[in-house]
């Protein structure tokens, strides 16, 4: 009976020791998000980031941007020599590529769901007619689009800089124009349903977070 309680003593010492544990790497992980939150609060000044900050491990990139309920959005950076004006629009090129990609897999989409609810043969001029014209109008938006974000790290041993970029659509913008122009268009007879095309656009844009 005894060395039964001496037992469950040290079992029950060892459970406290592991919960003491526990609560110190807890605390600890807690203390580096606030030191990381901390940082990146004070990451940019003048559109800059001094050497320790850049080298910090602060989770996120400056300028990075997720897509919401309004907007599209694609962030990117890239190395290149201060004072460089190609590398912003190289930047901005790649940034706009990526935006593309994207909301072209998702204007498909919004074209499919359209088909389906109004019964159309995905084989007819009708869908190629409303697929080429929705293309040609992200694309004219995306030609347009300016810098949402833009920061640079300082240079480093070598005189080279970070670029950090970052690019936004407004959602209502792509379905408002994309309907204006299949609107206007007659062309091959289509007979266009803007109240079913955008409730499809809306489904797919996921525009009611």
């Amino acid at each position: 009976m005894k060395n039964l309680m001496i037992i469950t003593l040290i079992l029950l010492g060892l459970g406290s020791v592991q919960i003491s544990n526990a609560q110190t790497s807890t605390e600890k992980k807690l203390k580096e998000i606030k030191a990381r939150k901390t940082i990146a609060k004070a990451m940019v000044e003048d559109g800059n980031l001094n050497t320790m900050e850049r080298e910090a491990e602060v989770g996120e990139d400056p300028c990075t941007l997720y897509d919401d309920s309004e907007w599209y959005t694609a962030f990117n950076q890239k190395e290149g020599r201060r004072g460089d004006p190609k590398l912003a629009t190289a930047l901005l090129q790649q940034c706009k590529l990526l935006l593309q990609e994207k909301i072209g897999g998702a204007y498909k989409r919004v074209t499919k769901d359209y088909f389906d609810q109004m019964d159309v043969d995905t084989q007819s001029a009708a869908v190629s007619h409303i697929e080429s014209a929705g293309e040609m109008t992200v694309e004219k938006i995306l030609n347009d689009v300016l810098t949402y974000c833009q920061k640079t790290s300082n240079p480093d041993d070598r005189g080279n800089i970070i670029m950090y970029m970052g690019i936004r659509i407004s959602k209502q913008e792509i379905i408002d124009k994309v309907v204006k122009e299949l609107s206007k268009d007659k062309e091959l007879g289509v007979r266009f349903n803007e109240e079913k095309f955008r409730e499809s656009a809306f489904k797919v844009f996921d525009m009611d977070k």
